[in-house]
């Protein structure tokens, strides 16, 4: 299960097309408690994936606490809001957690800060039909500001026909060192910053009922083709025997 307002800022829309994978190999209900502006979009969105039996909005409840006391496991899918209230509440009602923020911030940075990056975006429109001729470009250069250029039309050059053929979009990622008020994106990950962690990690060995994952949750920069092994491996290691419970 999973409660907060239907809004953007919670991306209910990544939560349920993850959900809708782990319906298919075992019977099982997402209840997502809240209202807002996006519980229409949500749901035609489980009604296209197949899942709408599935899945639940019960709308706003006075009593989550007993609803968390019959959950198998709670999620947040929030980018940004990496611990929350409603976080506390499932962990204080021994409900299983998954997180993939930052692990110092769930410690609320008691033993000190672990180091990041993060990145900036700007957007740039161009009046032409194709200014970098690839979807992404990386740049090492000492002149040029920022680390790389995404141009979206380039990802799917098979709709080159319904596309706009003057004009284009640009994504300039600019990297920075992170301050706690940011999304941090990559760990540091100097000596000193590994000797934190490894501290850390022994508080989230504490922690049963939460499975510690991701760049952030494990102080770990990986490739995308290591994130999809080790969440699958976290599953079938950790949170699947939770879900059997």
């Amino acid at each position: 299960m999973s409660a907060g307002a239907l809004c953007e800022l919670k991306h209910y829309d990544l939560l349920i097309r993850a959900f809708s994978i782990v319906r298919k190999n075992r019977p099982c209900v997402l209840k997502i408690f809240g209202e807002g502006d996006k519980r229409n979009e949500l749901e035609e969105l489980a009604h296209s994936l197949g899942i709408d039996d599935s899945v639940v909005f019960p709308g706003f409840t006075n009593d989550l606490k007993s609803e968390l006391a019959c959950a198998s496991c709670f999620a947040i899918s929030s980018y940004v809001e990496s611990f929350c209230i409603v976080l506390v509440e499932a962990l204080a009602a021994g409900v299983p957690v998954v997180y993939t923020g930052p692990v110092d911030r769930y410690f609320d940075y008691s033993l000190g800060e672990l180091k990041w990056r993060t990145v900036d975006f700007r957007e740039v429109r161009y009046d032409e039909g194709d200014h970098f001729g690839c979807p992404v470009m990386n740049f090492s250069d000492p002149d040029v500001p920022y680390t790389r250029a995404i141009e979206f039309k380039n990802f799917n050059p098979e709709r080159r026909d319904s596309q706009n053929p003057d004009r284009t979009v640009v994504w300039e990622e600019y990297s920075r060192f992170a301050e706690r008020g940011d999304e941090p994106y990559y760990p540091i990950n100097t000596e000193a910053d590994r000797e934190l962690y490894a501290r850390y990690e022994e508080l989230a060995e504490a922690e049963p009922l939460t499975v510690f994952g991701g760049r952030l949750g494990t102080y770990k920069y990986y490739d995308m083709h290591q994130v999809i092994d080790t969440a699958l491996t976290a599953y079938e290691e950790r949170v699947a025997p939770m879900l059997k419970k």
